[in-house]
């Protein structure tokens, strides 16, 4: 296991990002010899044999140095002045500062892994014979803007345009069925991105980071979007997601503070914990019927007024509407079962709320803070009200209890509510 350096969490070893705060977790340098993307520890570059026990060694990352030497173990290798091609695999690209723009011969059928990492490019025309791009392979093109895909390409492997801060607009053809782990990750003037039908998954991390990205559309062959997807896009203004479209996993759009609103298609299943937490300019939630499970804090902070849960989902997690300081009106409907603690939280304007016969308990603090609550309705069927679940909703000043109820927490309502029944 791996221990994240920003938060502490563990990660399995075959992790480059934290799952959960998205930090990157390994640190990897370029072999100087052959340029592949080994671990910093290493002593002898796994690919080409170069000895770099006192090689002069370079985080891809942070650009810091690894080791003491400066000089390495033995010469160090000649500078590149020729592209490596073997048969149809590009290998290699010899940077050259006098080369800004660059097409790829045709008949190349892949780009190898780092094979233009952190080259001086601006434009880069890949042709329709080439079908995978490998890990890495664009990886930190600072400089590079324009980046032409053709059909034909099928995968774009993890990392491939990793940092490329100065990309400004994708277009992914329908052929690409795979974009790899943080393919696009903090591309960070990247506001253009054409997803095309056949893509199957948005893997983690690929878009997180894109500062200027506007707005994105998501294909009705994408069944899932993972964790980090598209993180912290901080001037995210629209998404568009298509029937088919069934999981959205983990912080996908968490951190995304000027998304407006979201509309999931009927095919939905699963949203995830904190997917939209901290969406703050997001006013407009629609959930269909078919929805099964929403995660915890799942829509913490946003800036909904309203929201109807369907009756396909049983149970609201632990902080999933929280915070929620502009939310007025909540439609719960039968068959809900559980309401899980801090659900509705600090949901400082909601005024109302109706309890369906179907939910069974109401979690500790579900709807503590929620201070201009004046109403709740219970129906015959709750059984359980946990400590402090309206606690300081001090304008309920009366509430019926159901004769189901077998059990009232500490707390479970103000002191200046009447309690009636039961």
């Amino acid at each position: 296991m791996k221990c994240c350096p920003k938060c502490g969490s563990r990660n399995s070893n075959g992790r480059d990002y934290c799952q959960k705060c998205g930090a990157i977790i390994c640190e990897e340098m370029k072999c100087p010899h052959c340029h592949f993307m080994i671990s910093a520890n290493s002593k002898i570059c796994p690919e080409c044999k170069y000895d770099l026990s006192n090689a002069s060694r370079t985080n891809r990352h942070s650009g810091q140095e690894y080791g003491e030497g400066k000089e390495y173990a033995s010469a160090p290798p000649a500078a590149e002045t020729e592209d490596q091609i073997d048969g149809t695999v590009f290998r290699h690209y010899a940077n050259s500062e006098q080369r800004k723009e660059y097409v790829i011969p045709s008949g190349i059928t892949e780009i190898s892994a780092n094979a233009f990492f952190g080259a001086e490019l601006v434009s880069i025309v890949i042709p329709p014979t080439v079908k995978i791009i490998h890990e890495s392979a664009f990886s930190h093109c600072g400089l590079l803007k324009d980046v032409v895909l053709n059909e034909g390409l099928e995968i774009i492997g993890e990392k491939a345009f990793l940092k490329c801060k100065s990309l400004l607009r994708i277009m992914i053809p329908k052929s690409v069925k795979r974009i790899g782990k943080g393919a696009f990750d903090r591309c960070k003037n990247l506001r253009e991105i054409t997803l095309n039908e056949g893509l199957e998954s948005i893997e983690e991390n690929t878009f997180w980071g894109c500062l200027n990205l506007l707005e994105l559309t998501i294909p009705s062959s994408v069944k899932r979007i993972e964790s980090f997807a598209v993180h912290e896009c901080v001037n995210l203004q629209r998404v568009s997601l298509n029937e088919g479209l069934e999981s959205i996993e983990d912080l996908a759009f968490g951190g995304c503070g000027r998304l407006q609103e979201i509309v999931f298609p009927s095919s939905m299943r699963h949203i995830g914990y904190s997917s939209f937490c901290t969406c703050k300019s997001m006013q407009r939630i629609i959930l269909n019927e078919g929805l099964e499970s929403i995660g915890e804090q799942a829509f913490s902070s946003c800036g909904i007024t309203s929201i109807s849960i369907p009756s396909s989902v049983r149970r609201i997690e632990s902080g999933t509407f929280s915070f929620c300081k502009d939310l007025r009106e909540v439609v719960l409907k039968k068959g809900l079962e559980k309401i899980e603690e801090n659900a509705f939280s600090l949901c400082k304007s909601l005024s109302e709320i109706m309890i369906p016969e179907t939910v069974k308990t109401i979690g500790k603090e579900a709807f503590s803070g929620c201070v201009q609550l004046r109403k709740v309705i219970l129906n015959e069927g709750l059984k359980v009200i946990h400590d402090s679940a309206f606690e300081s909703c001090d304008k309920v000043t009366e509430v019926i209890i159901p004769a189901s109820v077998t059990r009232i927490g500490y707390n479970a309502f103000s002191s200046e509510t009447k309690i009636i029944g039961n």
